[in-house]
């Protein structure tokens, strides 16, 4: 395991300090219950608990969604040309990003405003389709991706009635794709060229313009890719060391090429596992998966330990879940959205919330410092 950053690794202690040596945090689970009862996955939630993800509609097409718990599922209604639509995150004022699938098969980046208003930023990155938005800060930064050609991608960031950005490749590579962004503007994804493994990559925000992008990866023909960012930098996502199946990962932003391996949930069936968020705190979700059933476990990465979230959860059953299948997103009070299965064997979206426990209170009351240090 290579040594992180001193400042990551400071942070991950302080973050982690209220439950080191004691036993882990407890959790209640909500369900997301879908519009007409369908299925439903929970992809992104925002430090106000307002979840967004995709569901099935009655006549079988998927539709984009917002939750929240008094107001239920409301849908985000797409343009006209893009009938099935995904929202994949969200920030703090209520702006949600995502991106539609038009008739033609092509795909086309949406910004859902607070207002109900859907902006096409596809039509405005490349009028011919396969353009994707996957993360939204506070400014109204938007990161994703547009097609160049036949599987190739270029990753771009852009903030309405600015310019497009490329930010670049890894030296050597000609192909990326932009996959998250923080406060301060800095961007994650990975990068590639054919025949070559992905490679994860950071590209730092130097006043108006962008640095050089940096390989996170470990040293070698390995694989890696980037999934988020947070506030202090912290970078997480999955790596292999050349000679294993991936694993979860926190990228060392200070040595690019050392990572530390986050570990994956005991067990025969589990043989590869991710870190998909993490939040202000240091904490970590992802999954870990494999071949046999149950192929995937929902994942929370904690004091230098891989967790099942499912064994974690004082009501699962109580919900009617019987797995918890992933974790994709955690906010900085440290509340969770992901995917579950139900008793009766469909999927539905997840929201836990951390059940206070002595020691748990300064975990919750560090949220709320890096918040408001996060917003000066």
């Amino acid at each position: 395991m290579s040594k992180m950053c001193l400042v990551g690794a400071g942070l991950l202690a302080l973050a982690s300090s209220a439950w080191a040596g004691a036993t882990a945090p407890r959790f209640t689970a909500q369900r997301i219950e879908a519009i007409g009862g369908a299925e439903s996955l929970g992809l992104a939630i925002n430090n106000h608990g307002v979840v967004v993800g995709q569901f099935v509609r009655a006549n079988g097409t998927v539709g984009a969604y917002r939750w929240t718990d008094g107001g239920g599922m409301v849908e985000l209604a797409g343009l006209s040309a893009t009938s099935e639509t995904l929202a994949m995150n969200l920030n703090d004022a209520g702006q949600v990003v995502g991106y539609g699938y038009r008739t033609d098969g092509q795909t086309e980046a949406l910004l859902w405003q607070p207002n109900g208003q859907v902006v096409n930023v596809g039509q405005i990155w490349d009028p011919t389709g396969g353009t994707e938005v996957f993360d939204i800060n506070e400014s109204g930064q938007m990161v994703g991706s547009r097609r160049l050609g036949p599987a190739q991608r270029q990753g771009l960031v852009y903030s309405l009635g600015g310019e497009i950005v490329d930010v670049g490749t890894i030296e050597g590579n000609n192909q990326s794709k932009n996959t998250a962004i923080n406060e301060a503007g800095d961007v994650v994804g990975f990068s590639y060229r054919l025949f070559s493994p992905d490679r994860a990559a950071l590209t730092r925000r130097e006043g108006d313009s962008y640095g050089e992008t940096i390989d996170l990866g470990p040293l070698g023909r390995t694989f890696s890719r980037a999934f988020d960012i947070n506030d202090l930098g912290q970078v997480v996502g999955l790596a292999n060391d050349g000679a294993s199946a991936p694993r979860a990962a926190l990228f060392d932003t200070e040595r690019p090429g050392d990572w530390v391996n986050l570990g994956i949930l005991e067990g025969s069936q589990y043989e590869e596992s991710d870190a998909l968020s993490i939040n202000n705190n240091g904490w970590i979700v992802g999954r870990s998966f494999g071949f046999s059933e149950p192929a995937n476990a929902a994942t929370l990465y904690l004091d230098g330990r891989a967790l099942e979230l499912a064994l974690l959860v004082d009501n699962l059953a109580e919900v009617g879940f019987v797995e918890l299948l992933e974790a994709t997103s955690i906010n900085d009070l440290n509340q969770i959205v992901g995917t579950g299965l139900m008793k009766d064997g469909t999927l539905s979206g997840f929201v836990l919330t951390v059940v206070p426990a002595p020691g748990g209170a300064a975990v919750l009351a560090l949220a709320g410092v890096l918040t408001a240090r996060r917003r000066r």
